[in-house]
């Protein structure tokens, strides 16, 4: 016997036990079978690394149905011996090894006349439950393995191929073939390495690495993107065109205007140090009639990387020019601020009784002299408005004194 024979209490202690082991493995077997990562492998029709590894999971997990199986009628066979209260003989198929895993025929040829006609390998309710967790463990990472390739890479075909499906009626109205082969031949590219992946985790997933397909739906974006940059340039072409042209004309404008305040300012403020203001609308104006005639002629793919380019520098260009003509203007403008504070200081020294102050007269009159003279020299007007202000502050705190 199995050592010491189990009381009543031992006994349905056991069984009790080994009733919720069965439970928890039979629940753990279908959670396995209906486990999504099978309908993956079963579809498969695998190859290649798959077909290996499946093939090894599947024999394993046909073991474990068998001997899950022998478990089953062993403790089945164990309550109907505690029904009969047979004790002595539960305790010898509790403890002992009575389950059956295996029966094969020894080939009579390898057999003795004393010998066994068949080994038959019987192991305990530990032994067998040790080695269902094994085959589980080894099915179930194969299973789950399939299942998360499936779901990582899947999800990745699909936003790749939508983005390509979106590039490819993007392309048809632009007669891409025709007009920008190497384009056309990038999404066609892009469309064949997508169904060739899904193919290869049709048959093979767990061949397929986890960062397969993640550069696809980049790279239709990148084509999605190209594409709606030329079809916006197309529908739009004779709107920017002409947005341009009138852009243009107030380059030109602006570079009149310049050219006409720095000669003001040549005449008007002395040693002037200002660069001559460039033509640079002629250059821009030649490069759009360049871009005019590729519209005209279809070419919306070299539009597309052109015109955005032109716009840019054709803004930036105007921005420029209205900057250098304010910039020159503002000697000007420090001329007049500073002809306005003049006047004003003459007022206030009027206001605190100096209006006939021989000293402030003689310093306005040397300022009013410099600002009131062209070309006028801003520098030393500068410094003679500057003595007027600080006689007439001086004066004024005198007076408070």
């Amino acid at each position: 016997m199995a050592g010491p024979e189990l009381t009543r209490q031992q006994a349905d202690a056991e069984l009790a036990r080994l009733d919720a082991e069965r439970a928890a493995i039979s629940a753990a077997l279908v959670e396995l079978d209906s486990h999504p990562g099978n309908r993956v492998l079963d579809a498969a029709g695998p190859r290649g690394e798959t077909l290996r590894r499946w093939g090894t999971a599947k024999a394993a997990l046909a073991s474990l149905h068998e001997q899950f199986d022998a478990y089953r009628q062993a403790l089945d066979q164990a309550h109907e011996l505690r029904s009969r209260r047979e004790f002595g003989a539960l305790t010898e198929l509790l403890h002992g090894e009575s389950i059956e895993l295996s029966h094969t025929a020894v080939p009579l040829q390898r057999r003795s006349l004393t010998g066994p006609s068949a080994v038959v390998e019987r192991v305990g309710f530990g032994t067998v439950v040790d080695r269902m967790n094994a085959a589980f463990t080894q099915v179930s990472a194969v299973v789950a393995d399939a299942e998360a390739k499936w779901s990582l890479i899947v999800g990745r075909l699909d936003a790749a191929q939508e983005q390509v499906r979106r590039a490819q009626a993007l392309a048809g109205p632009l007669r891409l073939p025709e007009t920008d082969r190497s384009l056309a031949a990038e999404l066609a590219g892009l469309d064949a390495d997508v169904s060739t992946l899904r193919d290869r985790l049709a048959s093979d997933p767990l061949s397929v690495p986890d960062s397969a397909g993640e550069l696809f739906a980049p790279r239709a974006s990148a084509i999605v993107d190209r594409l709606s940059a030329i079809a916006a340039v197309r529908d739009g072409f004779v709107e920017r065109l002409a947005a341009a042209r009138a852009g243009l004309d107030q380059l030109r404008a602006a570079e009149a205007d310049a050219k006409k305040t720095r000669d003001t300012v040549l005449v008007k403020i002395a040693e002037s140090a200002l660069p001559p203001i460039t033509d640079r609308s002629a250059a821009l104006l030649t490069r759009l009639d360049g871009l005019a005639a590729l519209g005209e002629s279809g070419s919306w793919r070299q539009l597309a990387d052109e015109l955005p380019e032109f716009e840019r520098e054709a803004a930036s260009t105007i921005e420029q020019v209205l900057t250098e003509r304010d910039a020159i203007g503002s000697l000007l403008s420090r001329r007049d601020e500073l002809r306005g504070r003049l006047d004003a200081y003459r007022a206030k020294a009027a206001g605190i009784g100096h209006s006939e102050d021989r000293e402030l007269e003689r310093l306005f009159d040397t300022a009013h002299e410099l600002l009131w003279t062209a070309p006028c020299d801003l520098a030393a007007a500068t410094r003679a408005l500057a003595r007027f202000q600080q006689a007439v502050s001086a004066k004024e705190g005198a007076g408070r004194g």
